[in-house]
């Protein structure tokens, strides 16, 4: 077990830089700020595993399903994302005199002859990921424990002339996510029947990274720069009833919690001659979100899982304070940021074991974004509903598993928040893990 403890803690390390690079990821995921699944059999099965997962990623998907492990374990993965999300507009530009708001893009225009908003643009991300887990088998009852990062981000740029020919640039980097540990464990009440529950350890950031620039005849620039991280704690219950010896009903209650992020809030604005700082709070309050699956074996060389998620993001609530506001540019606020809406998540996946070693998967994922049309901006990515299609699998030798996999996302063109803004998101995914025994 030490062994494992001091893998976590390196993993957790790992995760922290991870975070600070999330700024070039773009729509990861669509719901929300929290990831739909971990591991490498997971992905590969549209992330359908509340009612089968029986491994070390238990821990996330349902950690009542701990009880039901046949050995020790441990297991790594590596993640590769590249693609991205496509705006046909971007950044808004508001004229004099106005309040922007810049965690919807905005920026105020200061001289007047400049394009209304940033013209068409596709964001690419290329990040390296990684997660790692453990878990211990204890007869009728099971502990597990695992690392994994969530969240959204964007990482932008552009540039174009302004009416007198000057050069302008813009750069957004917004990254809101989180490096989380869950310690789970789990009992069987009866043969049939276990519970479960997990206390997931999560650190968390916050940071918008907002600039404008002008060269030429009438040169400026402006800048908002937010960082904000914190320490938190959240907990989920979870239940898993074998129902059959071939069907499993598994349920997962992810229960609300409170992050308070603190840190800095910085101002710059040349033409204007303003410099602002002020140490900031940033409160995320996250809802309740169900979970509930299916897991079926028809055969005993085939497994077909079903997993559907609902998320309470009406009742996503953030709230910003400031020790030193200034009216009209550093004003708190509270409420849903972008009057975000409920969502649902449905995955569908199914393995057949070819051989005693090999086994193949294929999982289908769909994600519901949560913004309406109205509040909908690059600011994180959370704007089309996507389609996940995955196909992988597992090749068993002498007690390890290899798992490998790829996962293509897919999300159709909607209409934004700018004027004329048409947002599309294609992602691809490749990833490979191994899995031992301790």
């Amino acid at each position: 077990m030490s062994s494992c403890i001091r893998l976590m803690t390196k993993a957790f390390l790992s995760a922290t830089g991870l975070i600070l690079a999330m700024g070039a990821v773009s729509d990861l995921p669509a719901s929300g700020l929290e990831t739909n699944g971990i591991g490498a059999r997971g992905r590969a099965m549209g992330n359908a595993m509340t009612a089968a997962a029986d491994d070390w990623t238990a821990a996330f998907y349902n950690p009542a399903g701990l009880a039901w492990l046949e050995s020790d374990q441990a297991g790594i993965v590596y993640e590769y994302f590249t693609g991205g999300l496509g705006s046909t507009a971007s950044l808004q530009n508001l004229t004099l005199g106005a309040l922007p708001d810049p965690s919807r893009g905005d920026f105020i225009d200061p001289i007047g002859d400049e394009p209304s908003f940033f013209s068409k643009k596709k964001i690419d991300a290329a990040v390296h990921y990684a997660e790692y887990g453990c878990a211990w088998d204890h007869g009728r009852s099971g502990y597990g424990l695992a690392i994994y990062g969530s969240g959204s981000g964007t990482a932008w740029r552009d540039s174009m002339a302004a009416g007198g020919g000057d050069p302008i640039s813009a750069r957004i980097e917004f990254t809101n996510g989180s490096a989380n540990i869950p310690l789970a464990a789990a009992v069987q009440i009866s043969d049939r029947f276990s519970l479960g529950g997990a206390v997931t350890l999560r650190y968390g950031l916050l940071e918008v990274d907002i600039s404008k620039e002008r060269t030429g005849n009438a040169p400026y620039s402006q800048r908002t720069l937010q960082e904000t991280e914190a320490l938190a704690m959240s907990a989920d219950m979870g239940a898993l009833w074998r129902i059959k010896d071939d069907l499993n009903l598994g349920v997962v209650f992810r229960l609300p919690y409170r992050i308070s992020k603190e840190g800095t809030t910085r101002i710059e604005d040349t033409l204007a001659g303003l410099s602002l700082k002020s140490d900031t709070t940033v409160r995320e309050d996250y809802p309740l979100r169900i979970a509930a699956g299916l897991a079926f074996n028809p055969s005993n060389r085939d497994l077909l899982a079903l997993s559907i998620t609902w998320m309470n993001w009406e009742d996503y609530n953030r709230t910003i304070s400031y020790d030193d506001p200034a009216p009209g540019i550093l004003t708190g606020s509270s409420g849903n940021p972008s009057n975000w809406e409920n969502t649902i998540t449905a995955g569908i996946g199914y393995e057949r074991k070819v051989s005693e070693l090999w086994s193949g998967r294929l999982g289908l994922l769909y994600d519901q974004a949560p913004e309406p049309r109205e509040y909908r901006t690059l600011i994180g990515g959370l704007v089309v509903d996507s389609w996940k299609l995955s196909a992988g699998a597992g090749f068993k030798l002498n007690g390890t598993v290899l798992n490998v996999g790829y996962s293509y996302t897919y999300g159709p063109e909607v209409d934004g928040y700018v004027d004329g803004a048409v947002y599309s998101s294609r992602l691809h995914e490749v990833y490979a893990g191994v899995d031992w025994g301790l």
